[in-house]
């Protein structure tokens, strides 16, 4: 049974949803096709970068700081637009879960500098008994270790900083 449509307007912004196994490989689509830079033209960038501070001044006076960047977080950095290119500024995700601009200084970038990244850092996640299996399976057919598995899930989603030798 086909379904008719009738365009009655010019399309814009069109956002892929769902591919292969319907909606649960929308994280595969995001990895594939970065909206941002479909949408919006801009070049894409997935950077990270450490909060240096989070001062806030009024009049060259101290009043506060800025309740959603914590000294020595990393948080990630997004594109600027076109006429932000030139403003000094940054644009962050910050601690409230959106992107704002701060000013460049108050942060630096995220490096490695020299030799392979520290792996000293342990990180305790809760799942149900389903998702633990399955991801036992997965670390057994591919023989190696759960954490050894899920770093190298990490490695390939995410754009981490390269070592700076």
């Amino acid at each position: 049974m086909s379904k008719h449509f009738d365009i009655i307007g010019e399309i814009n912004d069109i956002e892929v949803i769902a591919r292969d196994h319907g909606v649960d490989a929308r994280h595969r689509l995001n990895r594939t096709y970065d909206h941002r830079e479909r949408v919006s033209g801009r070049r894409s960038m997935s950077r990270y970068v450490r909060c240096r501070k989070n001062d806030t001044f009024f009049k060259d006076d101290l009043a506060e700081t800025f309740a959603d960047l914590t000294v020595g977080q990393v948080y990630k950095q997004m594109a600027l637009y076109p006429e932000e290119a030139d403003s000094g500024m940054v644009r962050v995700i910050d601690g409230s879960g959106e992107p704002y601009l701060y000013p460049a200084d108050y942060f630096e970038p995220l490096l490695i500098r020299g030799g392979d990244r520290p792996s000293n850092q342990q990180l305790t996640i809760r799942l149900d008994e389903i998702t633990r299996g399955v991801l036992h399976a997965e670390a057994v057919a591919t023989k190696k270790s759960i954490s050894a598995l899920l770093r190298e899930w990490i490695d390939e989603r995410l754009d981490l900083p390269e070592n700076d030798d």
